[in-house]
């Protein structure tokens, strides 16, 4: 029953791992038993090798966009600051923009005020001595911009 067992494990490894189907059952004991054993037959597998030949070229591809980004790291800092530099730029101009917006509101308030004549601001009075309807008394002080 043993050997039945045996054969069925001996073929699964054999069909996962075709490159140890060469070795003897004591053979794969060692391979258990020896750590150094396991690690010369471990880094002589193909897929092992490639697996190291993929590691290896993608730190050097890694390597290779590390120099290109610091090649390029001056020149970031220098448009960080330049775009600092104009969003700090725009900022105050929106607040000076706002400050003259007011300014303006301002003058243009009392020039309109001014602008308006003495007798259109004070009662109308009709022949009874009661304001007419719809009068502007007080229309100075009501009006705001």
């Amino acid at each position: 029953m043993q050997g039945t067992s045996t054969t069925v494990t001996e073929n699964a490894l054999a069909a996962e791992f075709p490159e140890l189907s060469h070795l003897s059952r004591e053979d794969l004991e060692d391979l258990l038993a020896d750590p150094m054993y396991f690690q010369a037959i471990f880094h002589s597998l193909d897929r092992v090798k490639e697996l190291y030949q993929g590691q290896a070229e993608l730190g050097l591809a890694n390597e290779s966009i590390a120099k290109q980004n610091l090649a390029m790291q001056e020149d970031l800092y220098k448009l960080r600051a330049e775009t600092k530099d104009a969003f700090d730029e725009a900022k105050a101009l929106e607040a000076r923009w706002a400050e003259l917006e007011r300014e303006q509101k301002e003058a243009y308030q009392a020039t309109f005020l001014s602008s308006i004549p003495a007798h259109a601001t004070e009662a109308r009075y009709d022949g009874t001595g009661r304001p007419f309807r719809g009068s502007c008394v007080g229309i100075r002080s009501s009006l705001v911009l």
